[in-house]
């Protein structure tokens, strides 16, 4: 999770390309690990990334993902997050 946290401040400091970098590291390390609120987290935070780059589409997909995956498991933070995302 401290991948996807770090994306956004690698984005933030002007660093782009590595922020996706490593946004990319966290989803596969998320989906290796296969937990829940892991998953929930990371891809999460890809939408907000996307939302940060302006890239609203992928940032709707991602939030979407989260959003049913949250549902589904009862994580009520990225529930919530990821609706807000959604709008």
């Amino acid at each position: 999770m401290a991948l996807a946290y770090l994306a956004s401040v690698l984005w933030t400091t002007g660093h782009p390309e590595e922020s996706l970098v490593r946004s990319d590291e966290s989803l596969a390390l998320a989906e290796e690990l296969a937990e829940p609120m892991t998953l929930a987290q990371t891809w999460g935070m890809r939408a907000l990334l996307h939302g940060a780059r302006h890239e609203f589409a992928d940032m709707a997909r991602w939030a979407d993902r989260t959003h049913t995956f949250a549902a589904d498991r009862g994580i009520a933070y990225w529930l919530h997050l990821s609706a807000l995302l959604r709008q």
